[in-house]
Protein backbone atom coordinates (compact mmCIF):
# COMPACT_ATOMS: atom_id res chain seq x y z
CA UNK A 1 0.00 0.00 0.00
CA UNK A 2 0.90 3.44 -0.84
CA UNK A 3 -0.11 6.17 1.42
CA UNK A 4 -3.80 7.53 2.48
CA UNK A 5 -6.35 7.79 -0.58
CA UNK A 6 -9.29 8.14 1.10
CA UNK A 7 -9.69 9.99 4.52
CA UNK A 8 -13.11 10.05 6.18
CA UNK A 9 -13.23 12.63 9.42
CA UNK A 10 -16.24 12.52 11.69
CA UNK A 11 -19.05 12.36 8.63
CA UNK A 12 -22.69 12.10 9.94
CA UNK A 13 -25.46 12.13 8.05
CA UNK A 14 -28.80 12.33 8.49
CA UNK A 15 -32.77 13.23 6.68
CA UNK A 16 -34.88 16.20 7.26
CA UNK A 17 -38.09 14.68 5.84
CA UNK A 18 -40.06 12.75 8.51
CA UNK A 19 -40.15 12.57 12.71
CA UNK A 20 -36.79 12.96 14.43
CA UNK A 21 -35.10 10.13 13.86
CA UNK A 22 -31.21 8.95 14.58
CA UNK A 23 -28.76 9.53 12.24
CA UNK A 24 -28.24 7.47 9.19
CA UNK A 25 -24.17 8.06 10.80
CA UNK A 26 -22.77 9.73 13.58
CA UNK A 27 -19.09 10.87 13.95
CA UNK A 28 -17.99 7.88 11.16
CA UNK A 29 -13.89 8.17 10.58
CA UNK A 30 -11.87 5.80 8.57
CA UNK A 31 -9.04 6.30 6.35
CA UNK A 32 -8.96 3.59 2.84
CA UNK A 33 -4.96 3.48 1.46
CA UNK A 34 -3.79 2.71 -1.94
CA UNK A 35 -4.27 -1.10 -2.81
CA UNK A 36 -6.46 -1.77 0.42
CA UNK A 37 -9.68 -3.21 0.77
CA UNK A 38 -11.60 -2.40 3.79
CA UNK A 39 -15.09 -4.05 4.68
CA UNK A 40 -18.04 -1.87 6.04
CA UNK A 41 -20.23 -5.03 7.58
CA UNK A 42 -23.04 -4.76 9.91
CA UNK A 43 -27.05 -5.06 9.45
CA UNK A 44 -29.41 -3.32 7.68
CA UNK A 45 -29.98 -0.25 8.79
CA UNK A 46 -26.28 0.00 10.42
CA UNK A 47 -25.65 3.13 7.48
CA UNK A 48 -23.53 1.24 5.19
CA UNK A 49 -25.28 2.48 2.25
CA UNK A 50 -25.87 5.60 3.18
CA UNK A 51 -21.81 5.94 3.20
CA UNK A 52 -21.28 4.85 -0.15
CA UNK A 53 -24.04 7.11 -0.74
CA UNK A 54 -22.17 10.20 1.00
CA UNK A 55 -19.52 10.11 -0.35
CA UNK A 56 -20.12 10.98 -4.41
CA UNK A 57 -23.13 12.89 -2.87
CA UNK A 58 -25.73 10.93 -4.33
CA UNK A 59 -28.30 11.02 -1.57
CA UNK A 60 -32.10 12.43 -1.70
CA UNK A 61 -32.32 16.01 -1.64
CA UNK A 62 -33.87 16.10 2.47
CA UNK A 63 -30.29 14.73 3.50
CA UNK A 64 -28.32 16.87 5.45
CA UNK A 65 -24.42 16.04 6.26
CA UNK A 66 -21.54 17.24 8.14
CA UNK A 67 -17.44 16.18 8.47
CA UNK A 68 -15.14 15.61 5.85
CA UNK A 69 -14.03 13.05 3.32
CA UNK A 70 -10.74 14.13 1.48
CA UNK A 71 -9.75 12.76 -1.89
CA UNK A 72 -6.20 13.66 -3.39
CA UNK A 73 -6.75 16.62 -0.89
CA UNK A 74 -10.01 17.79 -1.77
CA UNK A 75 -13.13 17.68 -0.02
CA UNK A 76 -15.65 15.61 -1.66
CA UNK A 77 -18.58 16.88 0.45
CA UNK A 78 -17.80 20.71 -0.31
CA UNK A 79 -16.39 19.87 -4.31
CA UNK A 80 -18.00 21.64 -7.37
CA UNK A 81 -20.57 19.44 -8.91
CA UNK A 82 -18.93 19.99 -12.05
CA UNK A 83 -15.71 18.82 -10.51
CA UNK A 84 -16.92 16.14 -8.80
CA UNK A 85 -18.35 14.63 -12.11
CA UNK A 86 -15.01 13.54 -12.90
CA UNK A 87 -14.68 11.48 -9.92
CA UNK A 88 -18.09 10.01 -9.61
CA UNK A 89 -17.54 6.61 -12.33
CA UNK A 90 -13.87 7.75 -12.87
CA UNK A 91 -11.96 8.28 -10.22
CA UNK A 92 -14.56 6.52 -7.80
CA UNK A 93 -16.47 3.52 -8.88
CA UNK A 94 -19.48 2.43 -7.41
CA UNK A 95 -21.77 -0.62 -7.97
CA UNK A 96 -25.20 0.18 -6.33
CA UNK A 97 -26.69 -2.03 -4.21
CA UNK A 98 -29.78 -3.11 -6.44
CA UNK A 99 -29.11 -4.61 -9.76
CA UNK A 100 -32.68 -4.13 -10.95
CA UNK A 101 -33.04 -0.85 -10.91
CA UNK A 102 -29.35 0.63 -11.27
CA UNK A 103 -29.46 -0.13 -15.17
CA UNK A 104 -31.60 2.22 -17.29
CA UNK A 105 -34.44 0.03 -19.15
CA UNK A 106 -34.78 2.14 -22.15
CA UNK A 107 -30.74 1.59 -23.16
CA UNK A 108 -28.77 -0.90 -24.57
CA UNK A 109 -26.33 -2.42 -22.02
CA UNK A 110 -23.51 -1.33 -24.94
CA UNK A 111 -24.31 1.84 -25.09
CA UNK A 112 -24.53 2.56 -20.76
CA UNK A 113 -21.10 0.80 -21.04
CA UNK A 114 -19.31 2.72 -23.58
CA UNK A 115 -20.70 6.24 -21.93
CA UNK A 116 -18.46 5.53 -18.80
CA UNK A 117 -15.40 5.26 -21.01
CA UNK A 118 -16.07 7.62 -23.32
CA UNK A 119 -16.63 10.42 -20.43
CA UNK A 120 -13.81 9.86 -18.37
CA UNK A 121 -11.39 8.16 -20.91
CA UNK A 122 -11.74 9.79 -24.00
CA UNK A 123 -12.68 6.94 -25.73
CA UNK A 124 -13.69 6.80 -29.69
CA UNK A 125 -16.87 4.85 -30.15
CA UNK A 126 -14.57 1.60 -31.95
CA UNK A 127 -12.01 1.95 -29.06
CA UNK A 128 -14.88 2.01 -26.12
CA UNK A 129 -17.12 -0.50 -27.65
CA UNK A 130 -14.57 -3.21 -27.76
CA UNK A 131 -13.49 -2.59 -24.42
CA UNK A 132 -16.90 -2.81 -23.24
CA UNK A 133 -16.97 -6.35 -24.57
CA UNK A 134 -13.65 -7.13 -23.07
CA UNK A 135 -14.77 -6.12 -19.69
CA UNK A 136 -17.90 -7.86 -19.82
CA UNK A 137 -15.87 -11.40 -21.16
CA UNK A 138 -13.81 -11.00 -17.67
CA UNK A 139 -17.10 -10.10 -15.43
CA UNK A 140 -18.22 -14.28 -17.12
CA UNK A 141 -21.01 -12.67 -19.56
CA UNK A 142 -21.09 -15.36 -22.49
CA UNK A 143 -21.01 -14.33 -26.07
CA UNK A 144 -20.39 -10.37 -24.69
CA UNK A 145 -19.82 -8.88 -28.04
CA UNK A 146 -23.21 -9.99 -29.02
CA UNK A 147 -24.65 -9.30 -25.85
CA UNK A 148 -23.65 -5.31 -25.47
CA UNK A 149 -26.94 -4.82 -27.98
CA UNK A 150 -29.38 -6.27 -25.21
CA UNK A 151 -31.31 -4.51 -23.07
CA UNK A 152 -31.39 -4.97 -19.14
CA UNK A 153 -34.54 -7.04 -19.00
CA UNK A 154 -32.74 -10.09 -20.93
CA UNK A 155 -30.52 -10.63 -18.09
CA UNK A 156 -30.69 -12.23 -14.74
CA UNK A 157 -30.19 -10.27 -11.50
CA UNK A 158 -26.73 -12.13 -11.13
CA UNK A 159 -25.60 -10.92 -14.92
CA UNK A 160 -26.86 -7.06 -14.19
CA UNK A 161 -24.89 -7.58 -11.04
CA UNK A 162 -21.68 -8.63 -12.82
CA UNK A 163 -22.44 -6.04 -15.59
CA UNK A 164 -22.69 -2.93 -12.88
CA UNK A 165 -19.39 -4.27 -11.82
CA UNK A 166 -17.91 -4.41 -15.12
CA UNK A 167 -19.07 -0.89 -15.94
CA UNK A 168 -17.48 0.48 -12.79
CA UNK A 169 -14.65 -1.30 -13.25
CA UNK A 170 -14.22 0.24 -17.26
CA UNK A 171 -12.70 3.43 -16.65
CA UNK A 172 -9.85 1.71 -14.32
CA UNK A 173 -10.85 3.74 -10.59
CA UNK A 174 -8.07 4.43 -8.14
CA UNK A 175 -11.31 3.05 -5.67
CA UNK A 176 -14.25 0.94 -6.32
CA UNK A 177 -17.21 1.56 -3.65
CA UNK A 178 -18.74 -1.82 -4.32
CA UNK A 179 -22.18 -2.06 -2.18
CA UNK A 180 -23.69 -5.15 -1.42
CA UNK A 181 -22.00 -6.63 -4.22
CA UNK A 182 -22.14 -10.41 -3.64
CA UNK A 183 -26.01 -10.12 -1.95
CA UNK A 184 -28.74 -11.77 -3.92
CA UNK A 185 -26.61 -13.89 -6.66
CA UNK A 186 -26.01 -17.52 -6.46
CA UNK A 187 -23.20 -19.09 -4.88
CA UNK A 188 -21.09 -19.50 -8.19
CA UNK A 189 -21.98 -15.44 -9.35
CA UNK A 190 -20.84 -14.66 -5.83
CA UNK A 191 -17.31 -16.57 -6.51
CA UNK A 192 -17.22 -15.21 -9.71
CA UNK A 193 -17.83 -11.53 -8.68
CA UNK A 194 -15.12 -12.31 -5.61
CA UNK A 195 -12.77 -13.63 -8.42
CA UNK A 196 -13.21 -10.93 -10.37
CA UNK A 197 -12.38 -8.29 -7.87
CA UNK A 198 -9.27 -9.89 -6.76
CA UNK A 199 -8.25 -9.93 -10.49
CA UNK A 200 -9.01 -6.64 -10.96
CA UNK A 201 -7.31 -5.03 -7.81
CA UNK A 202 -3.70 -7.21 -8.35
CA UNK A 203 -3.55 -5.97 -11.88
CA UNK A 204 -4.62 -2.36 -11.49
CA UNK A 205 -3.41 -1.63 -7.40
CA UNK A 206 -6.98 -0.12 -6.79
CA UNK A 207 -8.30 0.33 -3.44
CA UNK A 208 -11.69 -1.09 -2.74
CA UNK A 209 -14.49 0.10 -0.38
CA UNK A 210 -16.43 -3.26 0.23
CA UNK A 211 -20.08 -2.38 1.60
CA UNK A 212 -21.33 -5.91 2.77
CA UNK A 213 -23.48 -8.22 5.10
CA UNK A 214 -21.18 -11.20 4.19
CA UNK A 215 -18.55 -11.82 6.54
CA UNK A 216 -17.51 -14.58 4.41
CA UNK A 217 -17.48 -12.48 1.52
CA UNK A 218 -15.10 -9.70 4.02
CA UNK A 219 -12.60 -12.31 4.82
CA UNK A 220 -11.65 -13.31 1.90
CA UNK A 221 -11.22 -9.71 -0.11
CA UNK A 222 -10.41 -7.17 2.78
CA UNK A 223 -7.38 -6.39 4.78
CA UNK A 224 -9.45 -4.50 7.63
CA UNK A 225 -12.64 -4.34 8.69
CA UNK A 226 -15.28 -1.73 9.81
CA UNK A 227 -18.02 -2.56 11.77
CA UNK A 228 -21.09 -0.08 12.04
CA UNK A 229 -24.58 -0.37 14.29
CA UNK A 230 -26.59 2.67 14.75
CA UNK A 231 -24.85 4.96 12.18
CA UNK A 232 -21.57 4.35 14.60
CA UNK A 233 -18.19 2.85 14.01
CA UNK A 234 -18.36 -0.32 16.51
CA UNK A 235 -15.08 -1.39 15.64
CA UNK A 236 -12.02 -1.22 12.96
CA UNK A 237 -9.63 -3.95 12.84
CA UNK A 238 -7.92 -6.02 10.64
CA UNK A 239 -9.46 -8.96 9.37
CA UNK A 240 -7.65 -11.41 11.36
CA UNK A 241 -7.45 -9.97 14.59
CA UNK A 242 -11.22 -8.62 14.43
CA UNK A 243 -11.92 -12.82 13.72
CA UNK A 244 -10.10 -13.86 16.20
CA UNK A 245 -10.36 -11.13 18.96
CA UNK A 246 -13.70 -9.17 18.55
CA UNK A 247 -13.15 -5.87 21.28
CA UNK A 248 -17.03 -5.31 20.74
CA UNK A 249 -20.16 -7.44 21.72
CA UNK A 250 -21.95 -6.54 18.70
CA UNK A 251 -19.09 -7.68 16.25
CA UNK A 252 -19.33 -11.39 18.37
CA UNK A 253 -23.35 -11.62 18.29
CA UNK A 254 -21.98 -10.26 14.35
CA UNK A 255 -19.99 -13.59 14.28
CA UNK A 256 -22.17 -16.04 16.51
CA UNK A 257 -25.32 -15.14 13.81
CA UNK A 258 -23.21 -15.39 10.74
CA UNK A 259 -22.47 -19.09 12.09
CA UNK A 260 -26.12 -19.46 12.92
CA UNK A 261 -25.53 -19.78 16.50
CA UNK A 262 -27.32 -16.46 18.07
CA UNK A 263 -30.73 -15.61 19.65
CA UNK A 264 -31.58 -12.35 19.83
CA UNK A 265 -32.58 -10.85 22.70
CA UNK A 266 -36.11 -8.94 22.18
CA UNK A 267 -36.24 -5.07 21.87
CA UNK A 268 -36.56 -2.44 18.99
CA UNK A 269 -33.80 -1.73 17.04
CA UNK A 270 -32.24 1.35 15.81
CA UNK A 271 -33.44 2.75 12.71
CA UNK A 272 -36.28 5.55 13.09
CA UNK A 273 -35.33 6.13 16.62
CA UNK A 274 -34.17 9.50 18.06
CA UNK A 275 -30.35 8.56 19.12
CA UNK A 276 -29.87 6.70 22.17
CA UNK A 277 -27.60 8.11 25.38
CA UNK A 278 -25.78 5.24 25.29
CA UNK A 279 -24.85 1.93 23.15
CA UNK A 280 -27.08 2.10 20.11
CA UNK A 281 -26.99 -1.95 20.86
CA UNK A 282 -27.70 -1.92 24.38
CA UNK A 283 -31.51 -2.70 23.71
CA UNK A 284 -30.77 -5.96 22.03
CA UNK A 285 -27.00 -6.96 23.83
CA UNK A 286 -26.92 -10.50 24.88
CA UNK A 287 -23.79 -9.08 27.09
CA UNK A 288 -25.50 -5.62 28.09
CA UNK A 289 -24.73 -3.65 31.54
CA UNK A 290 -26.47 -0.87 33.31
CA UNK A 291 -24.31 1.44 32.35
CA UNK A 292 -24.39 0.42 28.26
CA UNK A 293 -27.90 2.45 28.20
CA UNK A 294 -26.62 5.71 29.74
CA UNK A 295 -23.59 6.37 28.61
CA UNK A 296 -21.83 5.90 24.91
CA UNK A 297 -18.84 4.25 24.91
CA UNK A 298 -15.99 5.67 23.78
CA UNK A 299 -14.06 4.02 20.36
CA UNK A 300 -10.62 2.86 22.73
CA UNK A 301 -7.78 1.65 21.38
CA UNK A 302 -7.45 -2.63 22.26
CA UNK A 303 -4.23 -2.91 19.86
CA UNK A 304 -2.44 -2.18 16.96
CA UNK A 305 -4.54 -0.69 14.57
CA UNK A 306 -7.27 -2.10 16.77
CA UNK A 307 -10.81 0.01 18.24
CA UNK A 308 -13.80 -1.19 19.38
CA UNK A 309 -16.74 0.64 20.80
CA UNK A 310 -17.80 -1.39 23.83
CA UNK A 311 -17.92 -1.33 27.86
CA UNK A 312 -17.76 -5.21 28.38
CA UNK A 313 -14.09 -6.02 27.45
Amino acid sequence: MNGQLLAVDKLSVGFRAGAPAAPALDDVSFSVARGETLAVVGESGSGKTSLALALLRLLPADAWWQGQALWDGRDLLRMKERDLRQVRGGKIGIVFQDPMSALNPFLRIGTQMMEVTRRHLGYRKREALEHAASMLAKAGIPDARERLSAYPREFSGGMRQRILLAMALSANPALLIADEVTSAVDGTTQARIVDLLGEWQAETGGAILLITHDLAVAARLAGRVMVLCGGRVMEIAPIDDLMRDPGCAYTRVLLRAAAGAFEPRRGKGHAKRPLPAGCPFAGRCPEVEARCFDRTPPLRPIGESHSARCWVE
